[in-house]
Formats: C-alpha cells, structure tokens, sequence
C-alpha cells in the first residue's frame, strides 16, 4: 500500500487515488465517485470468497494436522498464527466505528442481471466529503513517529498494521516446517521469502517522502488516508482487506506446494494482475502455476485460441502477458481463457499423456477516464478565468496533454485556467502522451449571475442611529463563487427623499451622507443607486441585481 517494491496492479491502484490529492471532494465529478463506489464493491465480493476459501483451507489443513501431525501440525500452527492476526486488523477495518453504512437512493433504471429493478441503490456520488476519515484518524499535522497527530483511532489502526506485519513475519521466519523432511525443508525455505516480502512491502508503515528535501515526510496514515473523499478510503479499505486475505491465501498455497510436491492434476493456473483496463491499453499481467516454481516450462500454452511457444512467454515458471503482445479488447467485461499444456507418461501404462491445466479468469476494460473539476465551481461561467484542476487515472502529469479547448493553460502541477469560455457547452478534452488515450468531459457555460447588494443588516427599515455606520456589500447566491470572486462594492450614490446628496467611492457613507442622514425624517426613504462591484478575477464593473431602498425608523 506503501513503501516498498509495488506490482503493476497496485501502482494502478495508487495512482487512482494520487489523482485526489489536488481536488477537493466538493468538486468531484459524479461518474468518478460511482466508479470508485463499483470498485469497492466489487472488491469487497471477491474478498468474501477469498474469505470463505481461506477458512475452508484452514479447517482441511487442521484435520490433516490432526491425522498426520508430523507432515501437517507445524504448518497449521504457522497458518492459525497469521490467521489469528489477520483476523483482528480485519474487525478493525470493518467495525461499525471505521465504515458508516452508505446511504441508498432510489431506483429508477439500474436493472440487475436477471432483470429486476431493485428500489433503492448505493447512493455513491454524495460520499465527496473527507471529513469522516480525516476526523476519525487525525487531531492534528504529522511532525515524525513521536508526534504523528493522530487519534486513537488511528493510532490502533498502524498499531494493528504493524501487529499483523511482525506476527506473520516472525510465524514464518520461526516456523519449523520441514524439519523431518529434507525435501520440504528446502521447498519451504525457498519460497518463504516471497510471502515475506510481500507482508513487508503491502503493510509497511513508515513516513513516506513527498519531495526532494529529506523534511518532506508524510505519515503512512496520511498518505493514504487524509484528505480524501470518503469513497476513495472506503475502495482502499476494501483494496486493504483482499492484500491481508491474499497473504493468509499465499501462505497457505505455498505450504501445501512444499508439502505436496508436483501434483499436475490438483495445480490451478493463477491468473495475477488482471482486473480493470483502460481502452487502449495493452494486456498485462502474470499466469502462475500455483507454486511458482523458477524451474516449471509447459511444454505448450494455448490463450484466447491461440498457441505459444512456453520458451517465449515464459519467465520463472510464469506466464508474462506482456509477451503475448495483445490487446485487452473494446470496453466491457472480458474473459482470458485457455490452457497449460504439459507432456508426461502414464505411470500405469507408460503411454505419454497430456496434462490441461486451464485458465479462466474474468477481467474488465473500463473506458479512458479524465478527471476533471473546476476548482471554485461546479459550472464554467463564461468570459471569466475558471481554475480547474486536470487529471487522468494512471497518467502522470508530465504525460497528461490538453487537446481542446486552446483557452486552457497550466498553472502549476495538475492545475489549469480555462479563460474565454463561450457559448453553452465546453468540452475539455485530454491525451495520454505515452498510450494515445483520449478523454473528454463536457461542462455547461453559464452566465455569471449578478451579485446582490446588501446594505448593513439587509433589513428595510433602519434606525436613523444605524444607517451612518452601516456598509455596503455584494454577495452571491454561491458561496462558492464569494470565495473565489471575492467581490467588493467600489461605489455608489445615494438619494434621501427625492435630494440627490452625492457619491461614495467606497463601500461606506460619505461624510456627506451621513450628514443627510442626520437630517432626515422619520418614514423617509433613502435610496442607494448606480452601485459598482469589482473582483480581482473580473475586468471591469459588475453591477447588483438591484438597487436599495432604506426607510428611516
């Protein structure tokens, strides 16, 4: 998740989620949230089954351990040990107090696959918030290990990381499996280092480096956690819970290869690093032979139809999908079939026979992806400079092009400036420089609306007594357009009754004025006119919706 030597699957993954840092998740696009949201869930189906086959393995291996517990006891106890640890970091993640239930929304359309339309549906687009997660892990800035700033809840959630880490490490590096078998001895200490380094790399916990200055540290819990919109944590969460199962899986896989030896017709090709694409991309990824043996050459490998030559496609006993040269497909759910083909003789009859080891294995092509959002608003308003920030999911920033329009320009790391926008649609559309990947996404052009002038407590009826210190404002009906605008009354005139008294060149009453103030009557009106407005974002003046009137109380 962190630190470490990354596979291609999880550097995918975590550049999902680098995407997020530089927008807030006010701004999000919709479609991206209920990507994510798919994502988690589909996840979190896989890591059930992952579940429930860990735990059936466990209760077979427990009863060969109790048959035969010279070959099987010290394996079950190795197991039960990072089991036992996975199991408490897994009722952390998943306690009430860590995950809210996601709220559901009516149904009107999604139809599920035998047809029916269920009445209500994760509602994954109002999750943009961060405040669940940053409040729920964080007090506080992260100054180093002493004084990370993090709650308790945080602190138990590194504190159970770092328990199940040591635990299974210090299981398998301790474990005496093999010790009456020279044979599994030397087939366990061969593959042991693998799982290890995978439970080292996946729930490392240490300071990550954010620049090139040795102070620009960020803590683990930050990096990952802080600052983003709910839905990302929870689809990490959900990505944290299937590495903790896929450990417990590994070690049990890799046991039973040392103990059981070569055993062609119980061996299950495992297909790695094949999930979720993007259009365009090429097909990635590893098939294994379940106990990754270096030494393990198919004699042939059928995939997709076709045939390969195992010498050309093979590497320490695993198919790379890179060497097949093809493409994942068109966007849509996909299947990766075909078989491992190994020669041998009958012991029986000592005829040669051929031993299929198929793959099956289903993956999903998702299409290219920008994300983009406007930094102030959720629209582009036309003839002003709108700040967006431009992004596409695992393209880094240096290989991210903007085609169109030509009015938007780079202003810093993933930031831009659309100017000039016109018309009433804007579609911005980007390009992976290295794959040629293309995306768009359209944003309607408005109209800026008018500010609102305000005059002191907005109120129509005033104590003379008031008016002379009140001020003028302008406001919009957005908050979000009060923050970046930030508009400002310049000047305006005023009338008490039907006497024109003067112009105030700022947001206050003139000496004048209020001199005319002091005079007035009770009942009288007072009338503030021909207001101007500016913004530092703005060229020229903005004029108020309307004029103000003020009676004298």
């Amino acid at each position: 998740m962190a630190g470490g030597k990354e596979n291609a699957r999880q550097k995918m993954i975590n550049l999902m989620y680098l995407v997020f840092i530089a927008m807030l998740a006010l701004n999000m696009s919709k479609e991206v949230l209920a990507t994510f949201g798919v994502i988690q869930n589909e996840v979190s189906k896989s890591s059930k089954l992952l579940d429930g086959n860990n735990k059936d393995q466990i209760i077979a291996m427990k009863s060969s351990a109790q048959e035969s517990p010279l070959k099987w006891k010290e394996p079950f106890e190795t197991v039960s040990l990072v089991s036992e640890a996975s199991e408490n970091l897994l009722a952390f993640i998943n306690s009430d107090s860590m995950k809210r239930p996601i709220k559901m929304t009516l149904n009107k359309i999604k139809r599920e696959v035998d047809g029916s339309i269920p009445d209500s549906i994760p509602d994954y687009e109002v999750m943009d918030q961060t405040v669940w997660f940053d409040e729920l892990f964080f007090n506080g800035a992260y100054k180093n290990s002493e004084n990370t700033g993090y709650t308790d809840k945080g602190n138990e959630f590194v504190r159970l990381m770092n328990e199940f880490k040591e635990i299974s490490v210090e299981a398998i590096e301790n474990s005496k499996i093999g010790e009456n078998d020279s044979v599994v001895k030397k087939k366990w200490d061969q593959n042991k280092g693998s799982i290890i380094t995978l439970i080292n790399n996946s729930f490392n916990t240490n300071a990550v480096k954010v620049g090139k200055a040795d102070d620009k540290i960020k803590g683990w819990l930050n990096f990952n956690y802080e600052g983003f919109p709910e839905i990302a944590s929870i689809t990490k969460l959900a990505l944290l819970e299937e590495d903790i199962l896929n450990v417990v899986n590994k070690l049990i896989t890799v046991l039973k290869q040392s103990i059981e030896g070569e055993n062609l017709n119980t061996l299950k090709a495992i297909v790695g690093d094949v999930n979720n694409y993007y259009r365009g991309d090429k097909l990635t990824g590893t098939i294994s032979l379940g106990k990754y043996d270096p030494t393990f050459i198919a004699n042939r490998i059928v995939i997709n139809g076709k045939e390969y030559d195992p010498s050309q496609v093979m590497e320490n006993g695993q198919i790379i999908l890179e060497k097949l040269n093809t493409r994942v497909g068109s966007v849509g759910e996909r299947t990766l079939t075909g078989e491992i083909i190994f020669d041998r003789t009958d012991p029986d009859s000592g005829e040669k026979i051929e031993v299929k080891i198929p793959i099956e294995q289903i993956y999903r092509v998702n299409p290219s992806l920008a994300i983009v959002s406007n930094d102030d608003m959720q629209v582009v308003f036309r003839d002003i400079d709108n700040n967006l920030s431009i992004s596409m999911i695992g393209v880094s920033d240096s290989d991210l092009q903007i085609v169109s329009p030509s009015g938007v320009k780079k202003n810093g790391t993933g930031k831009y400036i659309l100017s000039g926008a016109k018309g009433d649609k804007v579609t911005i559309k980007t390009r992976d420089k290295s794959s040629g990947n293309t995306a768009s996404i359209d944003f309607a052009v408005i109209k800026l609306p008018k500010p609102t002038a305000i005059f002191g407590n907005g109120k129509a009826l005033v104590a003379k007594s008031k008016i002379g210190g009140s001020t003028l404002k302008a406001v919009y009906d957005d908050d979000r357009l009060n923050n970046s605008l930030s508009p400002r009354v310049v000047s305006f005139k005023m009338r008490v009754g039907v006497k024109y008294i003067g112009q105030s060149n700022s947001n206050r009453l003139s000496s004048k004025m209020k001199a005319a103030i002091k005079k007035a009557k009770k009942g009288e009106s007072i009338s503030i006119y021909d207001i101007s407005v500016k913004s530092s974002k703005i060229s020229g003046l903005i004029t108020p919706k309307t004029d103000i009137a003020v009676t004298v109380k």
